[in-house]
């Protein structure tokens, strides 16, 4: 007989039988869940850090020929010789490129003595600064473009013309303009260039660089100056 008020047994056993199977799933659970959680930690494949890298300007390498000579030292293309050393009229050191198709390139060194009355097709001019030479500026055009009147027809009677390029007064070749001559000078100086030796004391340099090439190659005689060693 069901009474008001009183709960059913059958009602009361079922939810005790409720409470044991929660109680039973709840570890069962867990325990899964734990043995997921490993498989899925054992299936992780570790991860290689990326490497770290870094960009280094790559070291410029000179490898031209050290030509070490009484009084000074140049630098210049390996395939350059010495062809020789003239003590009269004046005081010479004469270098030559070998290389074929740029045989045509030569660079004349004087020391103190020098030709006065010498003409140039080009002028490059430079500065002296600590007793290094400094390019100031750039290779000329053929100076025949920027001197005298430029007559249609070049006249035969006038040998050379003064000329000024950046500042440096120089002698124009008006006679011979198919040459490439190219001179050195300073401001003031024309194309003498002051250097001190430790050794041999004050000297006036002289530089003439002459490329018939087909494709002139100025940066040749730049170098050439930057790396000149008074001794």
């Amino acid at each position: 007989m069901y009474r008001l008020g009183r709960r059913s047994k059958r009602k009361a056993k079922k939810h005790i039988w409720l409470v044991i199977l929660v109680l039973l799933l709840v570890p069962f659970g867990a325990g899964g869940y734990f043995l997921f959680r490993l498989t899925q930690e054992g299936d992780t494949k570790p991860t290689t850090p990326l490497a770290i890298t870094r960009e280094y300007a790559v070291e410029e390498v000179d490898d031209r020929k050290v030509f070490d000579q009484d009084g000074f030292s140049i630098k210049l293309p390996q395939d350059w010789i010495l062809k020789g050393h003239n003590s009269e009229p004046h005081n010479l050191y004469s270098f030559q490129a070998t290389k074929k198709n740029t045989d045509q390139r030569t660079l004349e060194v004087y020391i103190d003595r020098f030709d006065a009355e010498k003409a140039f097709n080009r002028l490059l001019p430079v500065s002296v600064d600590n007793n290094k030479i400094i390019v100031t500026g750039s290779v000329s055009e053929n100076c025949v473009a920027f001197t005298g009147a430029q007559p249609s027809v070049p006249d035969p009677k006038v040998e050379w013309l003064p000329a000024k390029w950046q500042g440096v007064d120089f002698r124009c070749d008006m006679a011979n303009r198919s040459r490439n001559v190219v001179g050195v000078g300073t401001v003031g100086s024309k194309v003498g260039i002051p250097l001190k030796g430790s050794r041999t004391g004050a000297r006036t340099f002289f530089f003439v660089y002459v490329d018939h090439s087909i494709n002139p190659d100025y940066q040749i005689l730049e170098d050439a100056l930057a790396s000149l060693e008074v001794k």
